[in-house]
């Protein structure tokens, strides 16, 4: 009886542990997307070419469309994240059969041919970025869904499977060192303007984000001390390559190791970085956002009450693909952007049900009880 009490509570604490790191991961995640999102955004629209052929033959459609200015951009490496990302963004959205969120042979084909192009971008340093983040944002896991996901109505035979596949995190990696690199965010003579205008804070974290991960996958998970130790060890080494570049000089964030690294030091360079603020230490944005919470409240209730069919959810989920293989887990929410009422991204993290939206908005008091 102790042997097996020894070994439920060691399921049960292992379980919790990895339910733990998903919901970090989620937010770690969704952060990084927010800094990289101006890129994103900048990049050029996908052009009106038959996007499966154009990743057929991706280097050749890159450099054809970069040099005759069809996107808009002569940049190589946004031209290449554009067409990737509406590749991908094309697969995962379409309504017929076979869905990239839920069937295993799309999505190892697919898989397949972004580490085929993974491997070419060692001597194509443009397809890197692209190429990384489409790994990342879209098979994080893997070919198979999520934590507690579901496929094709089957429920995972491993239960607690979590946390990053390690070939795609590897590769991963490797990809988005290149990207470094290929910016010049890893050379102390690139000017500030350079710096954030390649969004080389965000391609380091990413990085750091990848060698944290990979380590503790191989040594929780793997139990290979040797591989999982070297790459944390990498990770202090790649920390402290970036405390010599003058944009992360002063960040508070990089003090406490490579899985503390944020950009709240990007904006808020004075700020203490505290868990729970007390009211004599907020910032006086925070005394206006409580100030005018009745305003939020109002547009979210007729958010709600004009999207009796949940259209904009359902048009949301669309818009942000990223972070889950299954379109009905979690969608995200921007009420407004750059001034107009597009409903598109922001931190906010609703599923798509209206029941549970309801009941969520009432347990933190935004609606009556």
């Amino acid at each position: 009886r102790a042997r097996v009490g020894r070994v439920t509570l060691h399921t049960l604490l292992d379980c919790l542990s990895r339910a733990l790191h998903y919901v970090r991961f989620v937010a770690i995640a969704s952060l990084s997307v927010q800094t990289f999102g101006a890129m994103a955004d900048d990049a050029p629209s996908s052009p009106s070419v038959e996007l499966d052929d154009c990743v057929a033959s991706l280097v050749e459609c890159v450099a054809m469309l970069a040099a005759g200015n069809t996107t808009g951009s002569t940049d190589e490496e946004e031209v290449a994240f554009s067409i990737l990302g509406s590749w991908m963004k094309q697969l995962y959205t379409k309504k017929e059969a076979p869905l990239l969120a839920e069937d295993l042979m799309l999505r190892a084909s697919v898989l397949g041919r972004l580490q085929e192009l993974a491997v070419l971008s060692v001597s194509r340093p443009s397809l890197a970025i692209g190429v990384g983040q489409m790994m990342f944002l879209y098979f994080w896991w893997g070919v198979h869904p999520p934590p507690g996901g579901e496929l094709g109505g089957q429920q995972p035979t491993v239960p607690c499977a979590y946390g990053l596949d390690l070939g795609v995190g590897l590769m991963a990696l490797e990809l988005h060192s290149i990207s470094l690199s290929l910016a010049g965010c890893d050379n102390p003579a690139t000017s500030s303007e350079e710096f954030d205008a390649k969004k080389c804070p965000w391609r380091w974290r990413f990085v750091l984000l990848f060698l944290a991960e990979v380590g503790r996958k191989l040594l929780v998970d793997k139990h290979d001390v040797i591989a999982g130790t070297r790459h944390l060890k990498l990770a202090k080494q790649r920390l402290a390559s970036m405390k010599s570049l003058p944009f992360f000089a002063s960040h508070q964030s990089l003090i406490h190791g490579p899985r503390w690294a944020n950009q709240n030091d990007d904006y808020l360079p004075r700020a203490r970085h505290w868990p729970v603020w007390p009211r004599d230490r907020w910032p006086s944005f925070a005394h206006f956002l409580e100030a005018n919470a009745h305003v939020f409240l109002m547009d979210l209730l007729n958010l709600l009450q004009a999207d009796e069919g949940d259209e904009l959810f359902r048009t949301v989920q669309e818009q942000q693909t990223e972070f889950t293989p299954l379109p009905r887990h979690w969608g995200l929410l921007d009420l407004i952007r750059q001034g107009s009422g597009l409903v598109r991204r922001s931190s906010l993290t609703l599923p798509p049900s209206r029941a549970w939206r309801s009941t969520l908005a009432s347990s933190l008091h935004l609606v009556p009880p």
